[in-house]
């Protein structure tokens, strides 16, 4: 009997040992490093700075809110698993930006009827002759201060309605906060990037940040990430999972990102996704990105040298980057010169690959500048 019990106790010990652990964020801003497989299976608050170690898998199944400055890093050989969960910034900032000279909000109602007052906060004070806007079907108004106040009666059953906006300086027009008044009751948007819109993207500035370093891995599977500064140096997956708000994608030159049936929802910037020559992208049919004017992901060409035998040389470049651009540039005493960095593909966001057409159009020798 006590060698089968002390059977028992070894296997019992060694199913334990198995299991990832159940550990807690750090909740007071300080820093811990994980060096063996944890889970946090319930709801919690991140307050601090976490560092996956290489041979550590941290599982996050459970709703997870962000503070503000508060990090999780995944070190060369680390895994993070984000599962069907929403990891959300606890403070967020986040807007509407017009990025067009039109734009259209819907707004959801109770459908109670009578009187309907709409109003926008915007995240800088408007000055005058910026922005008109009104309910769609009626006459636009000049809007300006930090609040525009929209009110209209409805038939018992109207369950949306709509507010056009026109901009001569669309780019000062951000609306961070949309409260509704129906029949005398208050409500406010807790989401406003989840309304229906044209014309705006959602923007916010990241409050957190989720760095993979390479030779780490990210899975990320029905989940949503929000508010985020996202450097994927390893490989990231991002199945099912939508990302709102947050800073583009940084794959720098070693990245492997592949998103399937995902959702990029609101970069903060003109594309989801940048990286440079050597990054990998991987963008199923299925997966969205923010849309408009953003781009799904660009690749950037960083200090490209031209060489020439002599000092002096004048060389006419043409068609260079992203905006097709013209440069002049003259070598140094070396015979050298450097260009700024340019993007040199992209994809736009109908998925309509691009590549730059760079070609030197003349060359001539400054005779005076080589001496």
């Amino acid at each position: 009997m006590r060698s089968r019990n002390s059977m028992i106790c070894v296997l019992i010990l060694l199913l334990m040992g198995a299991a990832p652990s159940l550990a807690d964020a750090p909740t007071d801003g300080s820093t811990i490093t994980i060096t063996s497989d944890e889970s946090w299976s319930s709801s919690l608050t991140l307050n601090g700075s976490v560092t996956i170690a290489s041979g550590a898998t941290l599982t996050i199944d459970s709703n997870t809110d962000i503070a503000t400055s508060s990090s999780i890093t995944v070190s060369n050989g680390g895994n993070l698993i984000i599962d069907s969960s929403i990891i959300n910034a606890q403070e967020q900032m986040d807007w509407l930006a017009m990025d067009d000279i039109s734009a259209q909000i819907t707004i959801p109602l109770q459908g109670t009827g009578g009187e309907v007052s709409i109003k926008f906060t915007f995240k800088d004070s408007l000055v005058e002759n910026i922005l008109k806007a009104g309910f769609t079907g009626s006459e636009l108004s000049s809007q300006s201060g930090e609040d525009a106040q929209f009110t209209t009666n409805l038939e018992q059953g109207v369950t949306e309605v709509s507010i056009n906006l026109s901009a001569a300086g669309w780019l000062a027009v951000k609306i961070t906060e949309v409260d509704i008044v129906e029949s005398g009751t208050g409500s406010s948007v807790e989401d406003i990037r989840s309304l229906q819109y044209s014309g705006l993207k959602a923007g916010a500035v990241a409050t957190w940040s989720l760095n993979v370093m390479e030779g780490g891995s990210l899975l990320s599977s029905q989940s949503s990430i929000s508010d985020v500064d996202l450097v994927c140096f390893g490989t990231c997956t991002l199945n099912q999972t939508t990302m709102q708000s947050f800073e583009p994608i940084d794959l720098s030159d070693s990245g492997i990102i592949t998103l399937i049936d995902s959702n990029l929802n609101g970069s903060i910037d003109d594309e989801d996704i940048k990286s440079l020559s050597g990054a990998e992208v991987n963008w199923d049919a299925t997966t969205t990105g923010s849309g408009g004017n953003t781009d799904r992901w660009i690749i950037e060409r960083i200090g490209q040298k031209v060489t020439t035998p002599l000092p002096g040389v004048l060389i006419q470049l043409v068609e260079l980057g992203y905006w097709n651009e013209s440069k002049t540039v003259t070598t140094d005493s070396n015979g050298m010169f450097t260009l700024p960095s340019r993007i040199i593909q992209w994809m736009d966001s109908s998925g309509e690959a691009h590549n730059e057409s760079a070609r030197i159009e003349n060359i001539s020798f400054n005779r005076a500048s080589a001496w």
